[in-house]
C-alpha cells in the first residue's frame, strides 16, 4: 500500500485534468494504480 501510495502522490499533482482519485480495493490487492486510471478519474 505504500509503495502504491507513494507513486500516486509523487504523480497526480503534475496532472491537471484529475480533480479527485479513489484508490479501490482492487487497485491495492494488484498493486496496480496506473497513469490510464488516473486519467479516467479526472
Amino acid at each position: 500500500l505504500e509503495e502504491l501510495m507513494l507513486d500516486l502522490m509523487f504523480h497526480l499533482p503534475s496532472q491537471k485534468k484529475v480533480k479527485e482519485f479513489e484508490v479501490t480495493r482492487e487497485m491495492v490487492e494488484k498493486r496496480n494504480a496506473t497513469l490510464a486510471m488516473m486519467e479516467k478519474a479526472g
